[in-house]
């Protein structure tokens, strides 16, 4: 181990705990798990939770140690370490301190240090299967500020790495209850991975839609409780026998508006295959029912279950299904009609008593009707051979010749008897045969809104896309980030050169990246662009969907606008596109990435200029510029002035001499971004600044706009060759 952190650690000296950051990272990193093993000794001393010093000491190593880890990216190599001190610091109280001044937990401290480190990795697999189910389990710990940093984390974890969630989810359910309600998010993406995990923690699910709860700030709003009930749907449709228990407890939603819809699904999954479950509740349904046409269409499903269970059942199940004929609208009527020959292939005779007011619908104009109609009429002439007989003088409604009397092609026979009775031998109607004609009309599975939406838009997407891709570059990817000091997250975009040639900026998994400030425009249009890449409508479950809703949800402060919302919402405008263009053009986008004009792809200027090549590279391959600039310099701001100098740009370094015996050297490594200056998109820039990793800017100025364009471009190319070495540049 490094004597300077192996002294600190062991003597605990708070005044030399500062010299770790004078330490180089790869001096650091090679001891980082030695260390971690010292600090995992350390915090389990007794005394290590009153002693201020001790923990400052601690604090300090922690933020050295994962610095270390992440700026050489060797993250893999230390996992072990950095998990077992989270699990020792699991054995302590992580609530916070109201008493005490600084009231946070020093155990949380280190956790969340701990935790920022790791799960800025959440795409490695390794990384992921160590940590995850470890971060799971301080949900339980109570410290609202761990726990909602935690469930951010969880919810990048779930994108790739769901199945090392699963087997925990007793306890995300525990923190749902608890009053984390923004880990809700997580359950959809968890019961794809795995369902078992789910259907054995139904109970506890069930309890959190519980509105008598004592503690009413850990109730759940009304959208959170809709999407955990679409979450149950989902659950009921795969084994709905779980939910037989819980049938009392659904039924405590019927009477909520908003809820009703899901419940009633539920129950007919449930009716199904158990409809006896759902006989004690059958009075409330039909009560449910009255006045609206939505829920009597669901509870007419039910009701042509329940009705095949005896004879009881069948003939008060179709007193209530044929009492809804004659009030019932036309997109109604044939799940009504449906439900009776359900119910009548079991039990025909009942039919009769509603057979004068099924006909009533023989002649109607809906194809489906009247194929109804006739089955129900034949299945109870089939039942039933007698002739079913009709006076003339009655004047009734049903009369059955008022079904096929005016119909093409039919055979109909009239016969006076004796007694004057006017017989008609009902003709049968052409047969329809199918393999599941005896078989009840299933309920389709609720629509995908996301499906829905790309289907009917998919043409108008794609010519959308077409053209904006002229005006506006779209990012390959997104990442969601975390900053530490502010507690808050945003969204990095990645941008790639489409072209990447030989001597591309971006070669490989090279990226200009942006930090955005509008990221729902730009999730938006990312959205949009995967639909137009597909053949087929997309649908919210996809893969590539999903991971754009996951960095939504992360960066929801409160959580009110549903990722559906967005991406189903009004494509962006011409106003909110130059908005986007005006934040690129802020990052210098366009400094370095243009629009090739004859393929129309954005593309690096060395790939799309290959001829310049050859005027910023040297023999020996490097890249190189040399000429007068004026750099702006002096100690207070109100006195800068421009000073003229000679500058040289050679390989991985630029120098100039600042006097006449002292000549400066600023290394390219060290060197995070440069822009072109201009006050507006389309100024011609004059000046041009560098910003380095220490914080310093350069500003430097040219009488030539030309010689500013090369002097950034062959700038933008030397770092580009010193990425290629290893060293990973972003510009921001």
């Amino acid at each position: 181990m490094h004597d300077v952190l192996e002294q600190i650690l062991r003597s605990k000296d708070l005044a030399k705990a500062g010299d770790l950051f004078s330490i180089s990272d790869e001096k650091i990193e090679k001891d980082c798990s030695s260390a971690l093993k010292l600090i995992n000794g350390i915090i389990t001393q007794e005394d290590y939770v009153n002693v201020d010093g001790v923990q400052s000491v601690v604090e300090i190593c922690v933020t050295r140690i994962t610095s270390a880890i992440r700026e050489t990216d060797t993250i893999d190599e230390h996992i072990q370490a950095l998990v077992s001190v989270l699990r020792t610091c699991l054995g302590f109280d992580l609530q916070n301190y109201p008493h005490r001044a600084d009231s946070d937990s020093p155990h949380a401290k280190l956790v969340s240090d701990i935790f920022s480190c790791i799960f800025q990795n959440y795409s490695k697999q390794i990384v992921m299967e160590m940590a995850a189910p470890v971060a799971v389990l301080f949900l339980d710990k109570k410290n609202p500020e761990l726990t909602f940093n935690i469930t951010s984390y969880l919810s990048l974890a779930v994108i790739n790495h769901a199945h090392l969630v699963t087997p925990h989810v007793d306890c995300i359910i525990r923190s749902i209850a608890a009053g984390n309600k923004g880990v809700i998010k997580l359950l959809p993406s968890l019961y794809e991975a795995g369902p078992e995990y789910l259907h054995e923690n139904v109970d506890g699910l069930v309890h959190l839609l519980d509105e008598r709860q004592d503690c009413l700030e850990h109730n759940l709003t009304q959208a959170e409780r809709e999407a955990l009930f679409e979450l149950l749907t989902k659950m009921c449709a795969k084994k709905p026998k779980i939910f037989v228990p819980h049938l009392p407890a659904l039924a405590d939603h019927l009477s909520n508006k908003q809820s009703v819809g899901v419940v009633l699904a539920m129950y007919d999954q449930i009716a199904r295959e158990t409809p006896q479950a759902c006989l004690d509740f059958k009075e409330q349904l039909m009560e449910v029912a009255k006045g609206n046409p939505t829920t009597a269409l669901r509870v007419a499903r039910i009701m042509g279950k329940i009705g095949r269970l005896d004879e009881a059942q069948a003939e008060e199940c179709i007193d209530y299904l044929g009492n809804q004929l004659g009030s019932a609208d036309t997109s109604y009527l044939p799940i009504l009609l449906q439900q009776l020959l359900h119910i009548g292939q079991k039990f025909p005779e009942l039919l009769k008593t509603h057979m004068d007011t099924v006909a009533m619908f023989g002649e109607s104009k809906e194809v489906e009707v009247k194929r109804l109609v006739s089955r129900l009429l034949e299945l109870l002439n089939t039942k039933t051979p007698e002739s079913v007989s009709h006076h003339p003088s009655s004047g009734s409604r049903g009369s059955l010749s008022r079904i096929f009397g005016k119909r093409s092609g039919s055979s109909d026979k009239t016969a006076a008897g004796h007694d004057g009775i006017v017989r008609i031998r009902t003709p049968q109607p052409p047969s329809i045969t199918s393999a599941s004609s005896d078989l009840p009309l299933e309920e389709k599975p609720l629509p995908d809104p996301v499906h829905k939406f790309c289907a009917k838009h998919i043409s108008v997407i794609k010519v959308y896309i077409d053209k904006l891709s002229t005006i506006l570059p779209l990012p390959a990817k997104c990442t969601v980030e975390e900053e530490k000091k502010k507690k808050s997250r945003h969204v990095r975009l990645y941008f790639s050169c489409t072209k990447r040639g030989k001597s591309c900026l971006y070669p490989g998994q090279a990226f200009f990246t942006v930090k955005s400030k509008i990221p729902r425009l730009w999730l938006h249009l990312m959205f949009l662009n995967l639909q137009s890449k597909s053949a087929t409508a997309l649908r919210l479950k996809d893969s590539s969907v999903s991971a754009l809703g996951s960095c939504w949800e992360c960066i929801q402060a409160d959580r009110s606008d549903s990722f559906v919302r967005l991406i189903t919402a009004s494509f962006p405008s011409q106003k909110e596109q130059q908005t986007l263009r005006q934040e690129l053009w802020e990052a210098r986008f366009f400094d370095v990435i243009t629009l090739e004009p004859v393929s129309k792809h954005w593309s690096c200027f060395m790939c799309n200029n290959p001829e310049k090549l050859s005027g910023f590279i040297k023999p020996d391959g490097t890249p190189g510029i040399t000429g007068q600039l004026k750099e702006k310099k002096g100690k207070w701001k109100l006195f800068k002035r421009w000073k003229k100098r000679y500058f040289t740009l050679s390989g991985d370094h630029i120098t100039y001499q600042k006097t006449r015996n002292k000549l400066e050297t600023l290394n390219v490594s060290h060197i995070e971004s440069v822009r072109a200056c201009r006050r507006k998109p389309r100024d011609v820039p004059r000046a041009f600044e560098i910003f380095t990793d220490d914080g310093a800017t350069y500003k430097f100025k040219s009488n030539d706009h030309k010689n500013v364009e090369r002097w950034v471009q062959c700038l933008h190319l030397a770092l580009s060759k010193q990425q290629k070495t290893g060293r990973f540049h972003t510009v921001s």
